[in-house]
């Protein structure tokens, strides 16, 4: 039996040990909408541990007092702040400018509601190509909606997971129905043309018993062999998501990278033990 994962990570969802499980040591990332320089970010652990580096990129600055809560600051990380709108020229130029290469390893992507033009920028404007995606939808919101519809009560998160306040029937969140859909069967759409592959549709949290689709995680099948695309899930809590992954370290890479990658990565556990 497998023994049960202890997990080092910065991430919210384990974003950042997905990288490197699938990628290992010394690549290059690209995080949108990277907020905090070191908690819940996706990138930390990649560049501080695995030899990353590449570019951090949010449109608050960090002196704005959000995005030094949690966590480091940049100048501490050793790393730059990016203060930039994705879905623009400007960003395009400051990838050239900043030598970011058109393959790029893992492309963090958490812009909500400009998700999709962000998205299109990069790769269609752009032309960037990326190995690793984690891409937020946020389609848990939809979800709720759809309850909410079914003149279930709804406002605050209750403990089953689902908006909930008796005094107010309005849809809780900014985000409309149809731009949530919008986020995830648009870009859904669009990669599987480019010739991408969902590996990990729908990776949730869990609140209240009840787990909330949050994330797609893709990958360019050009990168990686079969055994990874035998993997695909979808509704995977994201934990079983990096199980899943750590059940093929030991094929995916060499004994010093695995061993770098478990080191940063895991507490005291043989993730292949049987």
């Amino acid at each position: 039996m497998q023994e049960k994962l202890k997990i080092n990570n910065f991430s919210s969802e384990m974003q950042d040990v997905a990288a490197a499980l699938l990628l290992g040591v010394g690549g290059k990332y690209l995080d949108l909408g990277a907020a905090s320089a070191q908690g819940n970010n996706n990138t930390y652990l990649l560049q501080k541990r695995l030899n990353w580096d590449g570019m951090c990129v949010d449109l608050r600055r960090e002196e704005s007092g959000f995005l030094g809560v949690k966590g480091k600051t940049y100048e501490e990380r050793g790393s730059i702040l990016h203060t930039l709108d994705c879905t623009t020229s400007n960003f395009l130029d400051a990838l050239k400018e900043n030598s970011m290469p058109k393959i790029i390893d893992y492309v963090s992507l958490d812009v909500d509601a400009a998700s999709i033009p962000s998205l299109l920028n990069l790769i269609k404007e752009g032309g960037y190509i990326f190995k690793f995606l984690t891409y937020e939808h946020d389609f848990h919101y939809s979800r709720n909606h759809e309850l909410c519809s079914k003149n279930i009560s709804h406002g605050e998160l209750n403990e089953a997971g689902v908006y909930e306040n008796q005094s107010n029937n309005s849809w809780p969140h900014s985000f409309s129905k149809d731009s949530i859909d919008s986020r995830k069967f648009r870009a859904k759409d669009f990669l599987q043309k480019k010739g991408y592959f969902l590996l990990f549709e729908n990776v949730s949290f869990e609140l209240g018993g009840v787990l909330h689709p949050m994330e797609d995680w893709w990958i360019n099948p050009q990168y990686f062999p079969e055994f990874v695309i035998k993997l695909q899930s979808n509704g995977l809590h994201f934990a079983d998501c990096i199980k899943k992954l750590a059940s093929i370290i030991s094929i995916l890479h060499n004994r010093e990278t695995q061993s770098l990658i478990k080191e940063s990565c895991f507490s005291q556990v043989n993730i292949n033990k049987k």
